[in-house]
């Protein structure tokens, strides 16, 4: 399974079930779930950050670009 002595988990309890993952695990697990919500926020702030002289935003852009 993958876990070892010492090693962080995080414990779900969903009913009468307990589930134990690592953390990352978890997370990556998340990653899937939230796809519509970042792609719908980042969709809103693109109307609101029209600003091309903005560094942040354009940092932002790029680096969302390169994965």
């Amino acid at each position: 399974m993958g876990i070892s002595k010492g090693d962080d988990l995080f414990l779900i309890k969903k009913g009468e079930k307990i589930i134990l993952e690592k953390p990352k695990k978890f997370a990556r697990g998340l990653a899937d779930e939230f796809e519509d919500i970042e792609r719908l926020s980042e969709s809103s702030l693109k109307k609101l950050w029209l600003n091309k002289s903005d560094e942040i935003w354009n940092r932002y852009i790029k680096a969302k670009n390169r994965k």
